[in-house]
């Protein structure tokens, strides 16, 4: 499968719209860690499309239970393809209150990877967690509080657990 991958990685092309495309379709990059099988797609969106892609796969935006399932996610990404953009997450700050949930299973976020300044509301306007991956930037495998309404980051895509 990695061979597959690395096939795949040689004829990804960046462009402004499309993170991840050949001749300007989108692509799906599908990985497993442990139980859980999540999805990235290479359309730049905003929060409400981004969940809308993934619930057109049968999925949901993902929720990272834990600081050991984020590491492991950006290790794994690191192996497959470069990812320097941003990823939706299902985080989202309840309204007129400083609790953050996942959206996709309505659980409060107990465990943060905020990246340094983060979350910093800035404009009163970043209600919704971005992941970002792997990057050289300063926040490599952190989150950062976002605009729910801006079309800058992919959909980061999780499939229910294996039975």
């Amino acid at each position: 499968m990695h061979s597959l991958l690395a096939i795949w990685s040689v004829f990804i092309c960046f462009t402004a719209t499309n993170a991840f495309a050949i001749n300007g379709a989108s692509l799906w990059l599908d990985f497993e860690i442990g139980e859980k099988s999540y999805s990235i797609n290479g359309v730049l969106s905003n929060f409400e499309q981004a969940g809308n892609l993934c619930k057109g796969r049968n999925q949901q935006l993902v929720a990272i239970e834990s600081l050991d399932e984020n590491n492991n996610i950006m290790k794994e990404l690191k192996k497959l393809v470069d990812v320097s953009t941003e990823l939706w997450t299902s985080g989202s700050k309840q309204a007129n209150s400083n609790k953050w949930i996942w959206s996709s299973t309505n659980e409060e976020i107990t465990d943060f990877d905020w990246g340094t300044g983060e979350p910093n509301n800035k404009d009163g306007v970043e209600n919704c967690i971005v992941f970002y991956p792997n990057t050289d930037l300063y926040f490599e495998g952190s989150w950062a509080d976002i605009n729910c309404n801006l079309s800058v980051a992919l959909p980061f895509c999780q499939k229910a657990s294996k039975n």
